[in-house]
């Protein structure tokens, strides 16, 4: 009888331990997709910072260029920095409005 109780006892144990075995090993599965899907969305997400990168620096050669030059391209230039600081407080204004709706 006690041989019996500690054999339902084992068994029980045994099952227990399968079913956190299983669990465990579900998890690392999971964990293995989410690692694989976020290393190609992080090399993904090198290319475009590459493409930003060539982008920016001949928006800054072009800059420097105008500032090199003369004062006619100046005035312009300032139209420019007046138009994009106009353009990001538009955007932010509107951004901000549509999250409170």
């Amino acid at each position: 009888m006690e041989e019996e109780r500690l054999e339902t006892e084992n068994r029980r144990l045994a099952d227990q331990l399968s079913n956190q075995v299983s669990h465990l090993k579900s998890l690392a599965y999971d964990i293995e997709l989410e690692t694989k899907e976020h290393n190609r969305l992080l090399g993904g997400l090198g290319w475009d910072f590459d493409g930003s990168r060539g982008i920016l620096s001949g928006s800054m050669g072009r800059v420097n260029k105008m500032l090199k030059s003369n004062k006619s391209n100046r005035r312009l230039m300032c139209y420019v920095i007046l138009g994009v600081v106009v353009l990001v407080v538009l955007g932010y204004t509107l951004a901000s409005r549509a999250t409170r709706q």
